[in-house]
């Protein structure tokens, strides 16, 4: 996720696209999820995971009732720009 906000220039229509994908898949703005971004991967996810799931709700969530496209982008399965 840290190359996505970098403005180092490579590749910035390949970052566009992903950041779009991912707050797509997170139900997130480009905002929000820069506000969201930690030190690293790790924290930047479970920061995403508490934000979209709070408290009330994470106590009764099972894993596999978490949409796969959610815990894949959180994850970084199928965009890995979270591997920071």
């Amino acid at each position: 996720m840290g190359n996505l906000f970098s403005n180092n220039g490579e590749n910035e229509g390949g970052k566009e696209e992903k950041l779009v994908k991912v707050c797509e898949q997170l139900n997130l703005t480009k905002e929000q999820l820069q506000r969201l971004q930690k030190p690293n991967g790790t924290k930047t996810a479970r920061t995403i995971v508490r934000t979209c799931y709070p408290p009330s709700v994470r106590m009764n969530v099972k894993f596999e009732d978490i949409d796969d496209n959610f815990r894949q982008a959180v994850h970084g399965e199928s965009l890995p720009i979270f591997a920071i």
